[in-house]
């Protein structure tokens, strides 16, 4: 057994695997660390609020929480440890809409109050991670993909991708799969619609007949997609030279993910499509189109001239370029070159994106994660000075970091699996217990992070990942904690 001292692994791993939030924590003597979730929706029977304290001495049988909230009753508290709670709550279905606080209490034997605690009572942080909010019943979305056609060896047939939300929504993923490799696209085959004018259609190959899609906006201020019913983006097929013609196949939509302006998921309602093939085989084409193209050379002997000219821009120059043939077959494409434009900064917001990879990574379980990584990141990273340049290494490649989370599937799920597995370890910390590693969570973890340098992403989010891999295999990032690896 070798002992490896860590007060950087579980923070670098943290930053690596992106899913910390920056909250500064209140040094009060007892208070409500977070309560998660901290929200609940008109109508919610059995919902479970984890009550997460500090300094706290929770107390089986002693303990009771009572909420603000008119129409909130308690149903249990069961007190899991000294600094946690978990209490069942329904909420009636008129109940008032807003936030209420939450009052901890713990009585003594002879009934004397010895712990009370108002869970708002933080005055460094926001409001919202310690107090309970009533929302209106979760709003239902529909999400439907179009029929599509197209002949063997075809390109650019379209299928359009259709929502219906009687509120706005501001993220839409999803996958959208079809039996067989017949459909192929490109990085730059996905359009958006008069609906998401503005935002962005991000396309990722899953294998397997699916394809990724996201439709955000990465901008400053993010626009969202108001309520109503119409296509919000277009995914174009090629179809390959063996699809099946005269057969048509479903085309399906998996792991989707529609968010509000909170980043919070609706819950959506399916529809599928399907994509019929048609036409000759490949070569036929080919040999038609050779044909045609040899009958149309001038007598002279000379090849053709194909002209494509696309109009320039008002206040631009055109430029004439030479494409080299295909065959004998001469191209010259005149296009419009845009004068040069100043170049800004813009400092993009990723926080709307979080939540999403969020949900991804953990589901029902991402508050109650969440809030046990944050606890980690405020009170053992952000109070050593190595650990606060691994938490801005984090923060200053946010953006790039969420949006390969959403698009890299495996990423994604080794990254849940690595996380589940140490939070464990996480929680003996916080609780100033020792623990341990086995040498297969560590191998796993340095496969993570290898196959996360070798990624092709910016140059500084490799130099960031770079650095925290070498320090990994130095064994640097074991300097404080007295964690052992089997």
């Amino acid at each position: 057994m070798v002992k490896k001292r860590t007060k950087m692994f579980l923070l670098h791993l943290s930053a690596i695997i992106s899913i910390l939030i920056l909250v500064p924590v209140s040094a009060a003597a007892q208070t409500c660390r977070n309560v998660v979730p901290n929200h609940g929706f008109q109508g919610d029977q059995d919902l479970e609020v984890e009550i997460h304290g500090k300094n706290t001495h929770f107390e089986q049988g002693s303990t009771m929480v009572s909420f603000e909230n008119p129409g909130i009753d308690v149903v249990n508290t069961a007190v899991e440890s000294i600094l946690l709670l978990k209490v069942t709550i329904n909420i009636a279905d008129n109940a008032p809409l807003g936030r209420g606080n939450i009052t901890v209490t713990t009585l003594s034997e002879g009934q004397v109050v010895i712990e009370e605690i108002l869970c708002d009572d933080v005055p460094t942080e926001p409001q919202e991670n310690h107090t309970f909010d009533v929302r209106e019943s979760a709003a239902s979305v529909v999400l439907g993909v179009g029929d599509g056609a197209g002949d063997l060896c075809s390109e650019d047939n379209p299928v359009t991708i259709s929502l219906e939300n009687d509120t706005i929504v501001s993220t839409v993923q999803m996958d959208i799969c079809t039996e067989g490799s017949f459909l192929t696209h490109q990085n730059d085959s996905c359009s958006t619609t008069g609906r998401t004018e503005g935002f962005t259609c991000k396309t990722n190959d899953r294998g397997n007949g699916c394809v990724n899609v996201m439709v955000t906006d990465f901008s400053q201020e993010p626009k969202l997609i108001e309520a109503g019913v119409g296509p919000i983006f277009i995914l174009n097929y090629g179809v390959s030279g063996d699809a099946p013609s005269g057969e048509c196949r479903s085309l399906e939509i998996e792991n989707e993910i529609v968010a509000d302006s909170d980043g919070d998921p609706f819950q959506a309602t399916l529809t599928s499509g399907e994509f019929c093939f048609g036409g000759s085989s490949c070569s036929s084409s080919s040999s038609s189109s050779s044909s045609s193209s040899s009958s149309s050379s001038s007598s002279s002997g000379l090849p053709d001239t194909t002209t494509t000219t696309v109009a320039p821009v008002p206040g631009t120059t055109t430029t004439t370029i030479d494409l080299p043939p295909p065959s004998d077959t001469t191209t010259t494409t005149t296009i419009g070159t845009p004068p040069p434009v100043p170049t800004t900064t813009t400092t993009v917001k990723a926080s709307f994106l979080w939540p999403l990879a969020y949900e991804r990574l953990w589901g029902a379980d991402r508050e109650t994660n969440l809030s046990l990584l944050r606890s980690f990141r405020d009170d053992v990273l952000l109070k050593d000075k190595s650990g606060r340049q691994y938490v801005h290494l984090l923060y200053s490649n946010s953006l790039e970091i969420v949006t390969i989370l959403l698009q890299d599937r495996y990423l994604n799920d080794e990254v849940k699996e690595i996380t589940d597995g140490l939070l464990p370890n996480i929680s003996a910390v916080l609780e100033g217990d020792k623990t341990s590693l086995s040498e297969e969570q560590a191998e796993r973890i340095e496969a993570l992070l290898k196959y996360s340098e070798e990624k092709e992403t910016s140059s500084r989010l490799k130099k960031a990942v770079k650095k925290i891999r070498s320090d990994f295999d130095k064994g640097i990032i074991f300097k404080y904690f007295g964690i052992l690896i089997k």
